[in-house]
Formats: structure tokens, sequence, C-alpha cells
């Protein structure tokens, strides 16, 4: 078989299939990754049974993270970390008390059982596209050194590379972790997972994909590995050496546009307080316009209260001058009227001391030596005498 032709790129694509269809969460870092653990040797392509060998081991160890990393996801109760929300509906029901999710929802996992748990076969694919199943007797663990010829493949059975792996191996259980509240795996006893945030990639490398695989590589050539990383390395760098400047760019960049959010936070605030200061002026605007209205009412009517007045004024006047006239008409006949008692006053003494001479004169003729100077017109007989008039 040494000697055999085969398509090394097509190999590739079937081992990166194979870690696909074992792990489809594997990222492309990672793939790239095992495809150079896989490619260590050139001349790996001469050799066909080490290479279903290596492959074996891979699968097994892809597999046994896959068992881990479901153990892991169907576990949050025993001290992992439980899912995201609006993932899984079977492990949501169990949170809230549900005993197969909400409204008894099963999980799209739940009768998924794994290829690992079954323990009836183990299937890998050759570098060749050829496929080989191997069927234990039973569940018991099977040492990765001990060769079991009655259950291989007869092109496989005198290979001394080949190690039969089982289900029943992969399945040992893990501890329960002691302390859930630790920052490591290897304190909480977890097993990783590459959707948490502390997941290793060089220690999952280290302890879940590079177990069991140091055998096939003794004695091999790594020059072609060491080829490969060079030109990984060179390319990386020239990918550093051309984004240098767009890094240097988007700094640069960054800088202006921090700036000019700064600036724009000025701006903003500068405009808050021209707003602020311009609903206070139109405030006041429309209070004074208010009071601008108020008083043209007000003087409205004070000038039509001004008109009012003044045509009462002018009535007032002129019946002032009528009245002014007719006092004057009444003074003069007062002053006449007085002129005419004065001299009805006049009249009336004279007319009163003629009467009382009149009187006197008679009083004498009938009673000479009577003494009529007591005698007047303005007198009166009191109490037998004569008195004055009050």
């Amino acid at each position: 078989m040494v000697g055999m032709s085969y398509d090394f790129d097509v190999a590739l694509d079937d081992f990166e299939s194979q870690v696909r269809s074992v792990y489809p969460r594997t990222g492309d870092g990672l793939l790239d990754f095992l495809v150079q653990q896989k490619i260590k040797d050139w001349d790996v392509s001469l050799c066909p049974r080490r290479s279903q060998a290596i492959g074996v081991q891979w699968i097994r160890n892809c597999k046994e993270f896959q068992r881990r990393d479901h153990l892991y996801r169907r576990n949050p109760q025993r001290g992992y970390r439980a899912p995201s929300r609006n993932q899984y509906a079977f492990y949501r029901g169990r949170a809230r008390g549900y005993p197969r999710g909400r409204c008894r929802m099963r999980n799209f996992n739940q009768n998924k059982k794994l290829q690992i748990e079954t323990g009836k076969e183990v299937v890998f694919e050759s570098l060749e596209g050829l496929s080989t199943a191997v069927r234990p007797v039973s569940q018991e663990v099977i040492s990765s050194g001990v060769r079991t010829d009655a259950q291989v493949s007869p092109g496989l059975a005198n290979s001394p590379e080949v190690v039969v792996v089982t289900a029943a191996e992969a399945s040992r259980k893990r501890k329960r972790p002691e302390d859930p509240s630790s920052e490591t795996f290897e304190e909480e006893g977890l097993v990783p997972s590459v959707m948490d945030r502390r997941f290793d990639a060089p220690g999952f490398i280290d302890q879940h994909l590079m177990p069991g695989t140091e055998p096939f590589f003794y004695g091999c050539d790594v020059s072609f590995q060491a080829k490969s990383v060079y030109r990984a390395l060179l390319r990386s760098a020239v990918v550093v050496r051309k984004a240098e400047p767009m890094m240097a760019q988007v700094g640069l960049l960054d800088k202006k546009l921090r700036h000019s959010q700064a600036e724009m936070v000025k701006l903003k605030e500068k405009l808050e307080a021209a707003e602020v200061a311009r609903e206070k002026a139109v405030k006041s605007s429309e209070e004074a316009g208010a009071e601008i209205l108020r008083l043209s009412e007000v003087e409205t009517s004070l000038l039509s209260q001004l008109c009012e007045e003044q045509l009462k004024a002018s009535n007032a006047g002129s019946q002032a001058a009528v009245l002014l006239g007719e006092l004057e008409a009444l003074k003069a006949e007062v002053a006449a009227l007085k002129r005419e008692k004065m001299e009805l006053l006049a009249d009336a003494k004279d007319a009163i001391t003629a009467t009382e001479e009149t009187m006197k004169a008679q009083a004498l003729v009938l009673a000479p030596g009577v003494d009529v100077s007591v005698m007047g017109a303005f007198k009166t007989v009191r109490d037998g005498q004569i008195a004055d008039l009050e």
C-alpha cells in the first residue's frame, strides 16, 4: 500500500469534512490547525495506514470533545453554565420546573443519541475515501495499546499503527465540580466549550486533541509543516505590514471622529442653551405683546372716556356761560330791589314818624299834660306799662 497513488488534496478535503461532520462548530482557525497537524510530514501521503490511524485518533478526540460539550450543555444544574436564553426550549423549560420544556415541547437534540454513547460502532473514513466500521463485543473499555484483530477489517488488522477506539473508552465521567465559582476549567472540573469566554484554544488542543497522537509522529519529518508555518507567518507579516498604514489612518480618523464627537457635544450644548434662551425670549415677547395689547385696549377706552368728558366739559362750559349771564341779571335785579327796599324803608320811616307825631298830637289834645314821649310805633303795652318791641 506504500506504493499506491492517491490525491493528497482530496485526502485533506476528506479530513476537513470529517472534522466538520464530527464537530460542526469548529472555527476556521482551529480547522487549519487540525489540517496542519494532519500533514506534519509530506510523506504522509505515502503511508495511508498511518493516515488512517491518525484519522481514527483525531476523530476519537473530536467525538470525545463533542460528547463532553454535549454533556456540558445538558447539565446546567450541576454547576455548569446554562445555555443562552431562547436557544434551547427544553433547558429553558427545566429551569422553570416543566418536565419537558414549555408546553411539553421537546428539545430538538433530546432524542438525538451521540454515536459515541450508543457503543455499537465507530466509523472513520480514511484519506483514500474508504470507510471502515469497528464493532466492539461489549461496552467495556479496550485499551488503546491492545489490538483486537477479530473485530477489525482484514485490510487494517495487520497494521501495527491501527488502534481500535470504542465509545466506552471515551465515556469517562468527570467529577462534579466542588467550587462552581472558580475561574479556571481545571479548578471547576468543567468541560471547556468554544462558546465560553474563558475558552483556551492552545489548552484545548493540548488536552483534548493531541493526546494519543504522539506515537504516530515519531521519526517523522516536520519540514513541510515548518515551511507551511513559515509561509503563514510571512503572509501574516505581509498582512500586518499592509495593514499598518491603514490602521494609522484608522487611528487618525478615530481621533478626528472623537474630536468631532466632542465638538458635536459642545455644539449640542450651545444649541440647547440657545434654544432655552430663544424660548425665554419668545415667552417674554409673548408676555410683552399681551401687555401691549392690554394697554392699547386701555388707551382706546381712556380716549373714548376723554372724548366724552371733553363733550361734557364743553356742555358744562356753555351752561356755565348761560348761568353767568343769568347771575348777572339776577345781581342787577337784586341791586334794583335793594335800592327799592332802601327807598321803601325810607318812605316807611317817614310815614311812621309822621304817624307818631300825629298820634302824639292827638293824645295831647285828648289828654293835655300826658307825657307822650314814651309813646311810639315800635312800642307795646306790657304789664300796664309801655315797653319797646323785642
